[in-house]
């Protein structure tokens, strides 16, 4: 630990859970923010708007801007969010601890919560196994070790400065995204021309689950994405194995503009659009990969994720705890087959879309990798903030 820096209870620098909304509420409408909405320092999902006599028994908790959320169940899962600028009838489930500074920099309190000796904390702590869970005095009672106020502000802009363009970039592409879904609805939706346009088996113009590794593989090092690793359009992490260390699962490969949908509880839409994957890229078999042929890889893309295609899936899903769609299920399905020449204008105008939101991904994972790297160092002290300033000074000096 660096000199001069306080070790302190987390309780004693900020309250937890100090306000929960009462029978005097005053907003019919809620913006509800449960544990399954929040990852790793971001949404997986929007807030749900709900009334409030429709609200779960757990849409209790109230938070202000500069509030961090961390969720007491299944702790491992890091289920954490910095709050900004939240609405007034923004409420939270009990199932978060809400974390309210008090003598300590509001986004160095949530970087202390980010840390990986946190999570490794709280996980260690957490009582019930098929359930785990961790009370509000366990989190109380962690230690921090807290520089000056300074300090502790200089740091959490470093930090803060990198996940505000990962910020950036996922609005852009919240942007891209919806503008993508609005031409595909008008072109091949509310079209009066689509009446007259051919309906087919996706299964002829698209091969499923067409490649895979063969004992020749030339690699001897892959990057590997579960099922776990992708929400709905996003891609959380890429994981390196050597070929002899991979999971059973890591099964299939990919080219640009496959699409990926988890076979498992499709409801949950786990899918991804494949832009420009390194040669050994592997997705689990868990995966129904669709790689086009007679369709640009945009329009099978938005095809294959649109409300409609998702219920077809949810529908046909075989189980009842695990449900799972067979990969036969996406080649037997009837979809909408344009002329040619639509789908290439189509194409023209959308492919660059889901370029630029993949382009925007892997330079959000490059800032989040590089942030893991600096937090640990900035928040024991290895590394000083002056240290950094010189650092920078030095490197544009020699430019």
């Amino acid at each position: 630990m660096a000199n001069k820096w306080n070790k302190q209870r987390l309780g004693d620098v900020c309250e937890i859970n100090q306000s929960k909304r009462g029978n005097n509420w005053k907003h019919p409408i809620i913006e509800y923010i449960d544990i399954s909405s929040v990852g790793v320092g971001h949404f997986v999902d929007k807030p749900n708007i709900i009334s409030i006599n429709e609200a779960p028994s757990r849409a209790q908790r109230l938070v202000q801007d500069g509030d961090t959320i961390v969720s007491t169940v299944r702790p491992n899962r890091r289920s954490m969010l910095y709050i900004k600028s939240p609405k007034p009838n923004t409420v939270v489930s009990t199932g978060f601890a809400v974390l309210h500074p008090k003598k300590i920099d509001s986004r160095f309190l949530y970087y202390s919560v980010f840390d990986q000796e946190f999570t490794y904390y709280l996980t260690a702590r957490a009582d019930g196994s098929a359930y785990p869970a961790v009370s509000p005095e366990v989190i109380s009672d962690a230690e921090l070790d807290l520089p000056s106020l300074s300090e502790q502000r200089a740091i959490a802009g470093i930090l803060g400065a990198l996940d505000d363009k990962i910020e950036v970039n996922r609005r852009m592409n919240a942007t891209l995204e919806s503008m993508a879904r609005t031409v595909f609805r008008q072109w091949f939706v509310e079209n009066e021309e689509v009446d007259d346009w051919e309906v087919g088996r996706l299964g002829d113009v698209i091969k499923v689950n067409e490649r895979g590794i063969s004992k020749d593989y030339p690699y001897s090092e892959i990057e590997y994405i579960d099922i776990s690793s992708v929400t709905t359009g996003r891609l959380e992490n890429i994981t390196p194995y050597s070929l002899s260390d991979v999971p059973s699962r890591a099964k299939r490969l990919v080219k640009h503009g496959d699409t990926i949908w988890s076979t498992v509880r499709p409801n949950r839409k786990s899918y991804l659009y494949i832009s420009n994957p390194k040669d050994n890229l592997i997705v689990s078999t868990g995966f129904a990969v669709l790689t086009p042929e007679k369709i640009p890889p945009s329009y099978l893309y938005l095809l294959t994720t649109t409300d409609s295609f998702v219920d077809y899936l949810v529908s046909n899903a075989d189980g009842s705890a695990y449900p799972a769609v067979g990969a036969e299920r996406f080649a037997d399905a009837e979809v909408l087959l344009p002329p040619k020449d639509v789908l290439d204008k189509f194409e023209n105008i959308v492919g660059i879309m889901l370029f630029r939101i993949a382009h925007n991904e892997k330079e959000s994972r490059t800032l989040g990798s590089l942030r893991d790297s600096l937090l640990p160092k900035l928040m024991r002290g290895e590394v000083r903030v002056k240290d950094v300033g010189e650092k920078d000074s030095t490197q544009r000096s020699k430019a």
